[in-house]
């Protein structure tokens, strides 16, 4: 392009949209996935771990509650996790972050189960692979919940960014939706 030395042209940045229904619909498919990791790793964790209870010595009849202790807390601590996720003052950032240490020592403790449950258990394949095997399901879910905070905090507006004077000024523009 030939144009004086003493003129700039700036061509303007392309507007920068965000597409609500695309993030809706990734949410809604994330959403279903993991309900459905959460519950296969629920009812995989549940059998080894109330094994495991009854190898150290808890009674048969009870050896349940070791699972719905560990396990529960994922899930609880997972749904208010995602819950919190788009907060940004200060005291329910803090909570939140307390929130995932609880669900990081209740998924390390059932991740170090199953594993440990695993190893003494198997017999067709090295323990080392058992244990990795028995720990794929919670160690996914601990990665969706974060997949799923990460959508959730994503903006739902459309935006366009409008040159002034050489400074980049968000503005939102007048079809913007808040979906």
């Amino acid at each position: 392009m030939n144009t004086p030395s003493n003129k700039r042209s700036v061509d303007p940045p392309p507007a920068l949209t965000v597409h609500p229904q695309v993030l809706l619909a990734a949410l809604i498919t994330g959403i279903a996935l993991t309900a459905g990791i959460a519950v296969s790793s629920f009812w995989l964790s549940f059998a080894a771990l109330r094994d495991l209870a009854v190898m150290a010595g808890t009674d048969s009849g009870r050896a349940w509650v070791l699972p719905v202790v560990l396990d529960g807390a994922i899930v609880a601590t997972t749904v208010i996790a995602l819950a919190l996720s788009h907060h940004t003052d200060t005291r329910t950032v803090r909570g939140r972050k307390f929130v995932l240490a609880v669900l990081t020592v209740a998924a390390g403790a059932s991740i170090l189960g199953n594993g440990y449950h695993a190893t003494l258990t198997s017999s067709a394949v090295p323990a080392v692979v058992a244990a990795g095997i028995a720990t794929v399901a919670p160690v996914f879910l601990l990665g969706m919940t974060e997949v799923l905070a990460v959508i959730l905090r994503a903006p739902r507006k459309y935006e366009a960014i409008e040159v002034q004077a050489g400074i980049e000024q968000p503005q939102r523009s007048p079809d913007a939706s808040d979906t």
